[in-house]
């Protein structure tokens, strides 16, 4: 990403629109329309800078069309140690780091809105261990997730176990990768999560929800990425119609600026639905 130094802080900026074919509303329900038609857009700026020596910070303001409004997307402050590093703030805390497109159980990242605190401990030989608070001192309660992770020259893994404490409900999740050439990667994820679901999540329909997924980038020497990720568990049972997720898309990089990108899902939450979304994205 092009970045521009003003004052020590590095600026860039992030922009993206979205058509969007769908054939059912969010409720199952057949549309009359569903022609490609624009849907939304969305501009982010990041504010990147070093505060000292072992503290860097970012900020993250964004308006989207859909809002109307500038918001706060994300900020965060880091901390680096002798030991690793502290970061606190409010951002997406990842759950999969492989995954594109599918989030099982409607879940991919941890981001409750509020500050949440991250240590992380790095180990010898590609081993880390991370923990995640979200303490909420109203209600004198706190979601956590603990963190365990492997990255080797080839392969790596990571795995989560977590609570959340408004409904009591914990989890845990996995991710594990294998890099075929620098080029070609198969990867499976997935989360595990009782019947009351997570952080409200819509729920896939059994309680361990995996995927696997595969990813060829510059094919055949071009700029050209495609992705592909399948559930390895059923959604959609609730409302009436249980399928196997599927998604897919190729991201066509211009140059370093500019790319983009078309996905294609056979759902829509957890509607059985053929989606098509072409999304352009301008980077400066």
């Amino acid at each position: 990403m092009a970045a521009v130094s003003m004052a020590a802080v590095n600026v860039s900026a992030d922009w993206r629109a979205e058509w969007k074919s769908e054939q059912k509303d969010e409720n199952g329900k057949d549309l009359k329309d569903d022609e490609l038609g624009f849907s939304k857009y969305d501009l982010r700026f990041n504010f990147d800078g070093k505060v000292s020596d072992t503290i860097d910070a970012h900020l993250q303001i964004a308006y989207d069309n859909t809002g109307g409004k500038v918001t706060v997307k994300e900020y965060w402050a880091t901390f680096k140690q002798s030991w690793g590093t502290f970061q606190a703030g409010t951002w997406d805390y990842k759950l999969y780091p492989s995954r594109v497109l599918i989030k099982p159980h409607s879940q991919n990242c941890i981001n409750e809105k509020t500050m949440q605190f991250v240590a992380t401990v790095p180990f010898p030989n590609g081993f880390s261990i991370g923990a995640l608070v979200i303490p909420d001192l109203r209600d004198n309660k706190t979601d956590w997730d603990l963190k365990v992770a492997y990255k080797g020259s080839n392969w790596g893994a990571e795995v989560h176990y977590g609570q959340d404490e408004e409904i009591d409900d914990d989890y845990w999740t996995y991710d594990v990768y294998y890099q075929i050439t620098k080029d070609i990667k198969v990867f499976s994820f997935g989360m595990n999560t009782d019947t009351d679901g997570t952080r409200g999540t819509k729920k896939w329909d059994d309680d361990f929800a995996p995927a696997i997924g595969f990813q060829w980038s510059k094919i055949a020497g071009s700029k050209l990425t495609a992705s592909l990720e399948v559930g390895l568990e059923t959604a959609g049972k609730s409302k009436g119609n249980d399928f196997t997720p599927v998604a897919v898309q190729l991201k066509y990089a211009f140059n370093n600026k500019l790319n983009l990108e078309v996905e294609y899902t056979n759902y829509d939450g957890i509607v059985e639905d053929d989606v098509i979304i072409i999304r352009p994205r301008l980077k400066f």
